[in-house]
């Protein structure tokens, strides 16, 4: 954490992203999300961005909001979570009515990662979400080879040797073998 901390200390407001995060539970489409006051703020801020979701309402329950609400958020990063997340970013391109949000625009949809929980969750992985928000968010100022840190990580906290093949498909939200 000091390490993004330090990194991040001199962002100016006008330099954070608007970070829109998609709810993948079970599919429930493009507009699922969650309010303000979550775990999922505190890491898009933590990570240098701003949640585009912080004022719809409070807490972990899933919120739904309009394609309206999205043309005038024009989030410049899109973040997909949950065991849907494959799936929706497919149907993020796929979608006409997303084609002219920066964030597709842009190609800057990514989906979280996934470990022995899911990062953008609560759990031991919350301090490698966060280092791998900051990094996705402000690639130019974190200089992290993350396939080494999620290494480094497993090995320490978990005790278990990932190859680089494993660190990098969790990096992508997949299973060790690429499921």
């Amino acid at each position: 954490m000091a390490n993004v901390e330090n990194a991040l200390k001199d962002l100016k407001e006008e330099d954070k992203p608007v970070v829109y995060y998609i709810q993948g539970q079970a599919n429930q489409g493009l507009y699922s999300t969650t309010g303000g006051g979550t775990i999922m703020e505190q890491w898009v801020t933590y990570g240098g961005g701003k949640f585009a979701t912080a004022d719809i309402g409070k807490g972990m329950q899933l919120k739904d909001i309009t394609p309206e609400q999205i043309l005038n958020i024009n989030p410049d990063i899109v973040v997909i979570g949950g065991p849907a997340q494959h799936e929706l970013y497919e149907e993020i391109y796929a979608a006409p009515e997303w084609k002219d949000i920066k964030a597709v625009k842009n190609e800057k949809v990514y989906i979280i990662p996934n470990g022995c929980f899911p990062w953008d969750r609560f759990g031991g992985e919350s301090s490698m979400q966060i280092l791998w928000a900051a990094k996705t968010f402000h690639p130019d100022l974190i200089d992290v080879d993350m396939v080494k840190e999620v290494k480094d990580f497993y090995k320490k906290f978990v005790g278990y040797d990932m190859t680089d093949e494993e660190a990098t498909n969790m990096l992508t939200g997949k299973g060790p073998k690429g499921e």
